[in-house]
């Protein structure tokens, strides 16, 4: 079983304001070396390693391998290790058996689907993968194989790239009594390698102490060694204590160039109920939190429910967010009921380090931090170049000073727009919309709503803030006092506020209203569990009356280029200029996406067919596509005009389509819904 190492002799000298012992550095807990107040982690150490290869693994297994294509293995409860392992008929019996041979490019082992083996998988540079021909590890048969960890750690790849995992369950003892991670890959070769092709899909990952699937490097020569080419995709890390999707690399304060990871992906995934390590003296309980990756993408996914057992009064956790990063994109996400039990506790973050990069497209609600935290901690590489635009934000900051949006600690050059954000009151809270808090400058908020309830403030400001912008943004107190905080005074309209500030104008023209945007239904959206229904979200759609349609500022004109979609998907701009909020209605008239009603599956999970049903509430073309995990079509179910009424489309999962999740699309006009479909084999 592996364990983890505390490096970073500067900690031990009481480096960063903390005073550890020496004996920090010898073998201990996977932590992260803590940081000063309000900062985000410093560093996994590096691991301590299974036994070498030649002491552990036994000779090569006698069976042939098959050519080019590599050969498959089976291992199945009922087999024998003594067998070639290569038919079921044949199949090695243990993981034990697995851990004794050195496999080659190609090869695949599956373990039998619904059976539980116990113990460990370990793969290194013995193991001669490729990103051509990558080792395969999953499941055959009916269902998923579960992988026992017990103690230590499920899967553990070391200084080995060309690897896929796919279709299993992998568990731990649970995170009182596991010291180990889900699925590990983890490489400490010298100088800045950069090893090619990781690929884990449809895995279930739960009851760990560290992370669920953990991609890290942390070379002793403090080089940017790391992955190129990672995606994982349609998987679940839950009921971990630390965190549930991690990435990571050497950490240097900002003094090496480049970094760990390249071309990094994570989609249609979920992470909930990582709850945290109390003592574990940095942030702990994160759904999703990536670093050291130059180029990456987090979407379609789900983080909920996370870190309420976090104990560092210095960070927190959040559901959904990057550091020390470049060029990230996240987007397309719904993050929500997020805890702390000291700080953050938030839906999304960009943080210390991360520059060119865009949260968009995202639904936060009801977390106890920040809806979208933009933070820079002690240390990082320089934090600029960000943008926030056309998310969703219902009442975060149910904990401490937070709300919708949160910035601070030594950030630059960071756009908001076209964002909706409503708040109410929190029992021992005191949210807002925006808090601009010291260590942020260039900050540009354009074109979205702020929305408050039962006398919440509409924004706060700190005096030491510079070059903060607001522009075209539309203020509502549905009704209670206005209120924006603006470095220590209140001003009480927003005429009193652009008088003395400057604010809400553009090239001597006054921006912004404060008027009721007209929303359908604020603070009413659902929780929606399920990435894909994001178009769904009604309540934050403009009325046709609505005062916002047409009144943002052109924001092509001051430099920005807006992207092409809102947050339903509908292009922008559609009529004379910008809407305000994260809906661009059309050309000035309501649309409500509810052409599609009633839409299921039957039966699902399924084994050869299943029965998708839906009604239309007119007349309309319907395109009805499924797709596996790779986003690749592998059906056209539907593609013509139909009438109004209910509709029926037979899915018959043809014999060569393997076991899986996939998920269909089904599009009628300029409506469309989303949902996943179980293949059992």
């Amino acid at each position: 079983m592996k364990t983890f190492y505390l490096l970073l002799g500067a900690l031990c000298a009481g480096g960063l304001g903390l005073a550890l012992p020496c004996a920090a550095q010898q073998p201990g807990p996977p932590v992260q070396a803590a940081a000063p107040l309000r900062t985000r982690p410093i560093s996994h150490g590096p691991k301590q390693l299974p036994a070498p290869a030649a002491q552990r693994r036994a000779a090569h297994a006698a069976a042939a391998h098959a050519g080019p294509a590599g050969t498959t293995y089976f291992v199945s409860p009922g087999g024998n290790d003594a067998s070639a392992g290569t038919s079921p008929a044949q199949a090695w019996r243990s993981i034990g058996k697995v851990n004794a041979v050195d496999f080659r490019p190609g090869d695949r082992i599956l373990l039998e689907g619904g059976q539980t083996f116990a113990g460990n998988l370990y793969f290194d540079a013995a193991d001669s993968s490729t990103a051509a021909r990558p080792i395969v590890l999953g499941s055959y048969g009916r269902g998923r194989a579960i992988v026992d960890a017990g103690t230590g750690t499920g899967v553990f790849v070391y200084n080995r790239a060309g690897f896929e995992v796919a279709n299993l369950n992998v568990r731990g003892s649970g995170g009182a009594t596991n010291r180990g991670d889900g699925i590990l890959f983890y490489a400490d070769l010298p100088g800045g390698a950069k090893l090619d092709y990781l690929r884990v899909r449809l895995v279930d990952v739960s009851g760990f102490r560290y992370g669920g699937i953990v991609v890290g490097a942390y070379p002793a020569d403090a080089t940017k060694t790391g992955y190129r080419d990672v995606r994982i995709t349609l998987s679940s890390a839950h009921d971990n204590f630390d965190a549930g999707i991690v990435s990571y690399g050497y950490y240097s304060n900002g003094t090496i160039p480049g970094y760990a990871h390249q071309n990094f992906y994570v989609g249609y995934c979920r992470a909930y109920n990582n709850t945290g390590i109390a003592d574990k003296g940095n942030n702990s309980g994160n759904g999703i939190v990536l670093s050291d990756i130059d180029g990456g993408v987090i979407e379609r996914c789900v983080a909920h429910d996370n870190g309420i057992n976090n104990g560092n009064p210095g960070g927190g956790p959040v559901g959904i967010w990057s550091w020390e990063s470049n060029r990230m994109t996240i987007q397309y996400n719904e993050s929500y009921r997020n805890r702390t039990s000291t700080i953050d506790g938030g839906g999304f973050d960009l943080d210390g380090g991360v520059t060119n990069s865009v949260m968009q497209y995202n639904y936060s609600h009801d977390n106890d931090g920040a809806g979208y935290l933009l933070y820079q901690f002690t240390g990082a590489r320089p934090f600029y170049s960000n943008t926030v635009r056309y998310n969703i934000s219902q009442n975060d900051g149910r904990r401490g000073g937070y709300g919708g949006v949160y910035t601070g600690g030594g950030i630059r050059n960071v756009d908001v727009y076209q964002n909706t954000i409503f708040v109410s009151p929190a029992a021992g809270a005191d949210p807002r919309p925006v808090r601009v808090e010291e260590g942020s400058d260039s900050i540009r908020f354009r074109n979205n709503i702020f929305q408050t309830t039962g006398g919440v403030p509409l924004l706060r400001v700190v005096a030491s803030a510079t070059g903060i912008i607001f522009q075209g943004n539309a203020y509502w107190s549905s009704g209670e006092a206005f209120r924006i905080e603006w470095a220590g005074t209140t001003y009480a309209s927003l005429a009193a506020w652009r008088a003395a500030t400057g604010q809400e104008r553009l090239n001597g023209t006054n921006t912004g209203l404060s008027a009721d945007p007209q929303l359908l239904a604020p603070g009413a959206g659902r929780t929606l569990d399920n990435a894909l229904l994001l178009p769904t979200l009604t309540a934050y759609l403009l009325r046709p009356t609505s005062p916002l349609i047409d009144a943002g500022v052109d924001l092509r004109a001051v430099g920005l280029n807006p992207g092409p979609r809102d947050f339903y998907g509908t292009p922008v701009p559609r009529g004379r200029t910008f809407d305000i909020g994260a809906h661009e209605a059309y050309f000035g008239r309501f649309t409500l996406p509810n052409l599609l009603t009633v839409v299921s599956s039957q039966p699902n999970p399924f084994t050869e067919s299943t029965t998708i049903t839906y009604s239309l509430a007119a007349p309309a073309r319907v395109q009805l596509e499924v797709f596996d995990g790779y986003g690749r079509r592998v059906a056209v179910l539907v593609d013509a005009h139909q009438a109004a009424g209910r509709q029926q489309a037979l899915f018959a999962a043809p014999a060569s389509l393997p076991g899986g999740l996939y998920h269909y699309r089904l599009t009628a006009g300029g409506s469309t819904h989303t949902g996943h479909l179980q293949l059992e084999r």
